[in-house]
């Protein structure tokens, strides 16, 4: 991340406090969870930058509602099954479209997108499907997207 995004993040921090709360929680960690998912390829480098793009922004959430590394990693494998099927079941749309219309009032959208951007490409290949995923995102939150 460059100095610049650091302290804007910094300021905006310091402005609004610590305000997200448990729904916008779990609205991040399904989001981020379906990117890693989305390819149906689970690697372990990916799930190591699902985890650490949390911890990055979980910054802005209330203390009771951040979760250690160990409870993140715990979190996506206990879903993954499920997810997984969600995303057999409805297409790789629909999962994706719940998760990032839940986050629509969220305050740190672009920071989404970044941590998107950086777990689609944690694995050296960023898939068509994640590409996807992340351009509906950033249409939808009216987010320009560099990739």
């Amino acid at each position: 991340m460059n100095f610049a995004r650091e302290i804007a993040r910094a300021s905006l921090k310091k402005l609004l406090g610590d305000d997200v709360d448990e729904k916008s929680l779990e609205g991040i960690l399904t989001l981020f969870a379906f990117v890693v998912l989305v390819d149906r390829k689970v690697r372990t480098v990916e799930v190591e930058c699902f985890a650490d793009s949390v911890e990055r922004i979980s910054e802005y959430f209330k203390p009771e509602y951040r979760m250690s590394r160990d409870q993140l990693t715990r979190w996506f494998r206990s879903r993954r099954k499920a997810f997984l099927e969600q995303l057999e079941n409805a297409g790789s749309s629909q999962p994706l479209w719940d998760s990032v219309f839940s986050l629509e009032d969220f305050p740190y959208k672009e920071e989404l997108l970044f941590a998107m951007l950086n777990i689609a490409k944690s694995d050296a290949e960023y898939h068509d499907l994640e590409k996807q995923m992340i351009r509906k995102a950033s249409t939808a939150w009216d987010l320009k997207l560099i990739e």
